[in-house]
């Protein structure tokens, strides 16, 4: 390399072999060399910056967290970035062991601009259900959680992990499950547990009044979950020939122009032909009807005192062999018709409506019978279960109950009978009959809420007590019940 003989005694600005002096340095530079003396100075906003510099000097103004260079010709913005750190190892569910066993969680962060990360929890739900411990050290990474073994902690909770750089974050949730039980339902196809009640013998009778008699199983006789109480309930069986239900004519079911509330469930088998399949009516002389046309009126709600079809045309048809739900609502001028929470139709009415004399299962002037499942016939009177006004209602999860002003509810005892207040009578017609089948049959079973029943298979079965006075009645009253059933 050629050495370069400066001139002597040069003055500020002077120019040699593009070099420029530097008195105050008193040194000769390249304009757009970086100074060795170059430094980052802080300054509160851009108009505090200096109008001159030395090629390299950086600024940092507060006011616009930004960082700027000068060049020699003017100051430059230098763009700051800093990405957001990954996160990987966080599953999005965790089903805990009911032994107590831990699950561990490793977290694996990466950072772009490769700094250090912190790793932390920023949301913790676990409450009793589980205990959270993080590592220490070089293990800060890892998380443990150890559930509870107490059956009453049983539930879902979530954590949210988090991965910093100190700038950025990163961020996981992850959902824990703890469940101890099974939950059982008809579609289960097995269900083995070791230990139940009486440690799983089920030819144990038990006397669960305070007498306690002891209790003799001869021959096969059994225990079974089959039972009047059973978890899904019942419903009625329409067969499409001649069966249908009369409940006795009765003012609560007149709802005059009021606001009212007819729902029920129904399950059609067969949804066949150009012809109407009644699910509900009214006498013929004032008939009411809800009912669905499979020739053209689809869902419909049917009223002669205003002059005939309200709702029509709707456009929406139940599922066959599928549980519906049905509802007929009135909230001031407004009639809704909903299917399976949608609404179907809707209309101004004002004119008297009366499901006295109701017919279930066919048209009260004859023919028109349903095949299928009907369940929870509830008639409410002077109130509106659902809001008329709405496009949606949020359909029942469990069997419906006698609220207040319930004239009627129907189709959901092991027998045919009202189970309102109002006990209204209620006539079997052809082979209606009640069966073991409802849309909530997916409920879970218990035994202390549905109880269970005795088989006896015919030949030799039965139960014997021991003898004691509890028995002998004398010629006071006495009463002795049981349900049975052939």
């Amino acid at each position: 390399m050629t050495a370069l003989n400066f001139p002597d005694s040069p003055s500020n600005g002077d120019t040699y072999q593009g070099y420029t002096y530097n008195s105050t340095k008193s040194a000769w530079a390249k304009p757009d060399s970086p100074d060795p003396d170059a430094r980052t100075a802080v300054y509160a906003n851009i108009a505090a910056l200096p109008t001159s510099g030395t090629a390299g000097d950086m600024a940092y103004v507060t006011a616009t967290n930004r960082l700027y260079i000068w060049t020699g010709t003017g100051w430059y913005n230098i763009a700051l970035i800093n990405n957001n750190p990954t996160i990987s190892g966080v599953s999005a569910t965790y089903a805990l062991a009911i032994d107590g066993t831990a699950t561990t969680v490793t977290m694996t962060a990466t950072d772009p601009e490769g700094l250090p990360i912190t790793y932390s929890i920023v949301s913790d739900t676990s409450g009793n259900s589980a205990t959270v411990v993080q590592g220490t050290g070089a293990n800060t990474n890892v998380f443990t959680i150890t559930p509870s073994t107490n059956t009453a902690h049983v539930g879902t909770f979530s954590l949210t992990f988090r991965a910093s750089d100190g700038v950025n974050i990163a961020s996981s949730a992850a959902s824990f499950t703890l469940q101890f039980k099974v939950v059982n339902q008809k579609y289960t196809t097995a269900l083995i547990t070791s230990v139940g009640a009486n440690n799983a013998v089920n030819n144990s009778f038990d006397d669960k009044s305070t007498n306690d008699h002891t209790i003799t199983a001869v021959g096969n006789a059994t225990q079974t979950t089959f039972s009047p109480y059973r978890h899904g309930g019942y419903s009625t069986y329409f067969d499409g020939s001649g069966d249908y239900l009369t409940v006795a004519s009765s003012t609560e079911h007149d709802f005059g122009t009021g606001d009212f509330c007819v729902e029920f469930w129904w399950r059609p088998e067969t949804v066949t032909g150009n012809t109407y399949h009644i699910a509900l009516s009214s006498p013929a002389n004032s008939t009411t009807q809800i009912g669905y046309d499979e020739g053209g009126r689809k869902l419909y709600f049917y009223n002669n005192d205003n002059g005939g079809n309200i709702i029509q045309n709707t456009g929406v048809t139940p599922t066959v062999k599928a549980w519906n739900h049905i509802a007929l609502c009135r909230s001031g001028t407004t009639v809704s018709l909903y299917l399976n929470g949608t609404r179907a139709g809707t209309a101004t009415h004002t004119s008297n409506v009366s499901f006295s004399g109701l017919q279930i299962g066919r048209y009260n002037g004859g023919g028109y019978e349903i095949d299928g499942y009907v369940r929870d016939v509830r008639l409410v009177k002077g109130s509106s279960i659902y809001n008329a006004t709405q496009t949606s209602l949020t359909v029942p999860t469990e069997p419906l109950t006698a609220v207040t002003n319930t004239t009627l509810l129907a189709c959901h005892l092991p027998y045919i009978a009202d189970g309102s207040t109002t006990g209204h009578s209620i006539t079997v017609n052809g082979n209606t009959k009640t069966l073991p089948f409802a849309p909530y049959d997916a409920q879970e079973y218990s035994a202390s809420s549905h109880g269970g029943s005795m088989y006896f298979d015919g030949t030799g079965d039965r139960l014997t007590f021991s003898h004691a006075s509890d028995f002998s009645f004398g010629t006071g009253d006495f009463t002795i019940e049981f349900w049975m059933k052939t």
